[in-house]
């Protein structure tokens, strides 16, 4: 909170990269904290704490204001930010979407990510946020995919637009064949659902070899980009 106070609070832009056309097509916001040295540090170990101690609402408010910056500057780029579970039960949230893009037509450029596991725990509230935002046009990105596996029957009434595969499946996927076998059920999964895939954590060329033959639609990763 003091860091958002006191301007130490930065967004950085990671690429979700077309497989086919190796474009860059979208970015993650992703949080960073700005130490007293000028490093940007990751934000993802105070997210917890944000959350236990009920501020983390703020803070999605402040990644949409300052992602809201960016689409004002560049006509072209399109973004995915992070909403948390607390933010999917918070009734005013796209009554503040709304506010923060009077006037301005950012729906379209914009994915909103939720994480599977905040989805099935608050299902109905989610239900009614996404069909909100996908009213508006928003996109809406099912993060973590995979780790709720057998909530598909939810899931398949969520009317997202892309999936999400999680680090903890691609990091070792070409030595790890229960893991491979996997992505490739989850990736058969999302077509199914006609969902686009994105696969995090790509920081190799094999991998990247190995996800196209498997079917998945844009990689994220630190190969492109720390």
């Amino acid at each position: 909170m003091q860091a958002m106070e006191t301007n130490r609070v930065v967004l950085q832009y990671q690429p979700i990269v077309n497989s086919t056309t190796g474009e860059h097509e979208f970015y993650e916001c992703l949080l960073r904290i700005v130490d007293n040295r000028g490093y940007k540090l990751s934000a993802s170990p105070h997210i917890q704490a944000a959350e236990d101690y009920g501020v983390i609402r703020t803070v999605d408010k402040f990644v949409l204001t300052k992602a809201v910056e960016l689409l004002e500057r560049d006509e072209d780029i399109k973004l995915h930010v992070n909403i948390s579970g607390a933010t999917i039960t918070d009734t005013e949230w796209v009554e503040f979407v709304k506010r923060l893009f009077y006037k301005k037509d950012f729906f379209g450029r914009l994915t909103f990510e939720i994480t599977e596991s905040s989805i099935i725990k608050n299902f109905k509230e989610a239900s009614f946020l996404i069909r909100e935002l996908n009213e508006l046009g928003c996109g809406i990105s099912i993060d973590d995919f995979g780790s709720g596996y057998n909530s598909y029957v939810q899931l398949k009434n969520i009317n997202a637009t892309s999936v999400k595969i999680g680090g903890e499946y691609i990091r070792d996927i070409m030595d790890n064949r229960n893991n491979m076998l996997f992505v490739k059920v989850l990736i058969e999964l999302a077509k199914n659902l006609r969902l686009k895939t994105i696969a995090e954590y790509v920081d190799n060329e094999r991998v990247i070899t190995l996800l196209k033959e498997l079917g998945v639609d844009y990689f994220q990763g630190s190969l492109f980009t720390r």
